[in-house]
């Protein structure tokens, strides 16, 4: 197999591009190179396509269906579902149907981090902002990353144990001192939050 096969089978994360606009973060460029199944809101569609995205599934209210498949006519085959993008668990039930493990997804709006955490039992869930920023639910009783040294972090809420690896900075922030696999223990789900 080349390195320039085309997976779609669930094997990488999807791409659930909730919110982007004309800015489009170039992060993103960087999620598509191993042709993840792209999932748009109605809100997300026109610069997908403006950017040369293949889009797979259209998330949308039932009065958007006929624009959704008059602008990704040249796309097909593509899925648009009618249903209502701000609730996520039309995106999240159809990625666990579709035998996905996880997504990526990237957001120029904050999405409320507690509207995730029910779908962590299915769906390993990374959220990107518009500055590529990564946040992601870990879960008890502890979780490993490996992190470079300088990387910044929050952990919300407090964890039990920090890896002594891990300084609080002067903006509040915990920094990682050594580049190396980072062991934090928590007694409750934590969301993390890496910042570039």
């Amino acid at each position: 197999m080349s390195s320039h096969h085309i997976v779609r089978e669930a094997q990488e994360p999807a791409l659930f591009l909730y919110t982007i606009d004309s800015t489009f973060p170039e992060y993103i460029n960087d999620l598509l190179e191993w042709s993840p199944v792209v999932i748009c809101t109605e809100n997300s569609l026109l610069a997908a396509l403006q950017h040369g995205i293949k889009v797979d599934v259209v998330i949308c209210p039932s009065s958007f269906v006929n624009t959704a498949e008059t602008l990704t006519a040249h796309q097909q085959p593509i899925k648009i579902l009618a249903a209502d993008p701000t609730n996520l668990m039309a995106t999240f039930n159809y990625l666990v149907e579709n035998n996905h493990s996880a997504v990526n997804i990237c957001s120029t709006m904050p999405i409320n981090p507690d509207d995730l955490l029910p779908f962590t039992s299915t769906l390993t869930i990374v959220l990107m902002d518009r500055q590529g920023n990564k946040s992601f639910w870990a879960m008890p009783p502890s979780f490993t990353k490996w992190l470079p040294k300088g990387q910044l972090l929050s952990i919300t809420p407090a964890p039990v144990a920090t890896d002594n690896n891990l300084k609080i900075n002067a903006e509040g922030y915990l920094e990682v001192q050594q580049t190396r696999t980072l062991l934090v223990h928590l007694s409750n789900p934590a969301w993390v939050e890496l910042i570039v």
